[in-house]
């Protein structure tokens, strides 16, 4: 490229960088070895480092003015220096981003996928000061790429039903001499019941719970909390439907209407305290359920065509009331069973409840695989209340 007046500037790099979302490095200034910052590389400063990498040249920044500004001032690039400023015609390192100049130093401008940034060594004018890019010697253009970055490991993704009424037995892990009755319907108990369902472990503390009424997390799956003295610290966080919870585990009640609950282990912001969650190497995600209804102890005989399998099902209601319970489930190749028993539950009371599963003649052999659904005499075949863990029936 030749520009008005007939210079044609030579290009130090023109190329693509790649900088990673959440990812830091660390910048000693030229002016200032004794002194290092830890700059976001989603920055002008980490995009040129990245490039200077990639392109293998050098540059040097001051932080002369980085106490007033908060930022650097760029004295060379690959070797090419600030002129004095009070030279005639004098050329220094200015800085561009989308085609407009930056309105802060180096490291103070933050970059967004798709981004282009220019550095000029060029004049300005003598009287407004502004860079007169079009007479730049030297150009270092970066074609910027954001990645997301992290890409945390969820641990749980799935759903879970938790009864209302229903209590657990939580023994904390720093006290194994005491347990505590913790309802079904708190983020306790949807972890606990995710945690039966995923295979997956955690632990707790009551160190706080005198205060709080609550229980610190201490690890899940594994992932135990950093040191939070350690830069960066790491720690389990609490959200329900999207928004932090004000209490700690087990003071944060479910609702009936489908809450989403999710475990972040994030760092958390060094002034304000708030989760990046954006940053987060594990989650725990649940969709939770809150059901008046608890389905439990499902067996299922095995039987021969033609013949019965026989069922049978605790069930436990909140509300006394009229219930169909539908013991049903395919083979592997799509085939049906299915029986079906109505009954009157009183409330609270468990009633294990019988159900007879017809098996025709023309039934394919082989193993089924049966679930256990209960719903309203009211509203059958709508709105399903609860529902088992699969049970095999091997029909022969």
């Amino acid at each position: 490229m030749t520009v008005d007046g007939g210079i044609t500037p030579e290009y130090i790099f023109d190329g693509n960088v790649t900088v990673v979302e959440g990812e830091t490095f660390t910048f000693v200034p030229s002016n200032n070895a004794s002194a290092s910052y830890t700059v976001n590389r989603t920055t002008d400063l980490g995009a040129l480092d990245t490039a200077a990498t990639t392109g293998g040249f050098t540059f040097n920044a001051s932080d002369a003015w980085y106490a007033d500004y908060s930022s650097f001032l760029i004295e060379d690039i690959a070797g090419i220096a600030n002129d004095d400023w009070q030279t005639e015609n004098a050329h220094s390192w200015s800085i561009y981003l989308n085609g407009a100049a930056t309105a802060s130093g180096l490291g103070a401008n933050a970059l967004s996928d798709g981004d282009t940034l220019i550095f000029y060594f060029c004049p300005t004018d003598s009287e407004t000061y502004v860079p007169i890019i079009n007479e730049a010697t030297y150009i270092v253009e970066v074609d910027v790429t954001v990645d997301g970055g992290i890409t945390p490991e969820y641990i749980f993704d799935g759903g879970v039903t938790v009864v209302q009424g229903e209590t657990f037995s939580f023994v904390p892990s720093n006290n194994a001499s005491v347990s505590y009755t913790v309802n079904c319907t708190t983020d306790l108990g949807a972890l606990d019941t995710a945690a039966t369902a995923g295979g997956f472990t955690f632990n707790a503390s009551d160190a706080w719970y005198a205060d709080y009424g609550s229980f610190l997390i201490e690890d899940i799956g594994g992932i135990a909390n950093d040191d939070w003295q350690t830069e960066n610290a790491h720690s389990w966080a609490i959200y329900l439907n999207d928004a932090p919870t004000m209490a700690g585990l087990g003071a944060n009640n479910l609702a009936d209407g489908g809450d989403t609950l999710t475990f972040y282990f994030c760092p958390s912001d060094p002034e304000t305290f708030e989760y990046l969650i954006d940053e987060a190497t594990y989650i725990v995600e649940i969709d939770v359920k809150v059901s008046p209804v608890a389905v439990s102890d499902v067996t299922v005989t095995d039987a021969a065509r033609g013949g019965m399998a026989q069922a049978q099902v605790t069930v436990k209601a909140l509300d006394a009331g009229w219930y169909v319970v539908v013991v049903s489930g395919v083979n592997t190749g799509g085939d049906s069973l299915a029986g079906i028993a109505t009954v009157h539950l009183d409330a609270g009371s468990p009633m294990d409840i019988p159900a007879l599963i017809a098996v025709p003649q023309h039934t394919q052999t082989g193993t089924y695989t049966l679930y256990a659904g209960v719903y309203t005499l009211d509203d059958f075949p709508d709105n399903l209340l609860n529902h088992s863990e699969g049970v095999e029936c091997v029909i022969s």
